[in-house]
């Protein structure tokens, strides 16, 4: 039984990566959520939105994007259909 979020956590940890879509991730907040995500090894990250606003913010943020996928679309429309 899960008591607490830490105890969450770390049988989240215990498991592989989950891979997730995030369509037009593009603010601060989301990207530092999905940052956050992938620092703790429980995502695997495949962003669809504009490639440009999605690096820009992830440098500003200090989020390294190697290895992270990233398919560029500027209509949100779409991105997130392809999400």
């Amino acid at each position: 039984m899960v008591k607490s979020f830490n105890n969450l956590l770390q049988l989240v940890q215990e498991k592989e990566p989950k891979r997730i879509a995030v369509a037009v991730p593009e603010d601060k907040q989301v990207l530092s959520a999905i940052k956050a995500s992938k620092d703790l090894n429980i995502i695997e990250p495949i962003l669809v939105g504009n490639e440009f606003k999605i690096v820009n913010i992830s440098q500003e943020i200090g989020f390294n994007l190697s290895g992270v996928k990233i398919i560029d679309e500027k209509d949100k429309v779409l991105a997130s259909r392809k999400a």
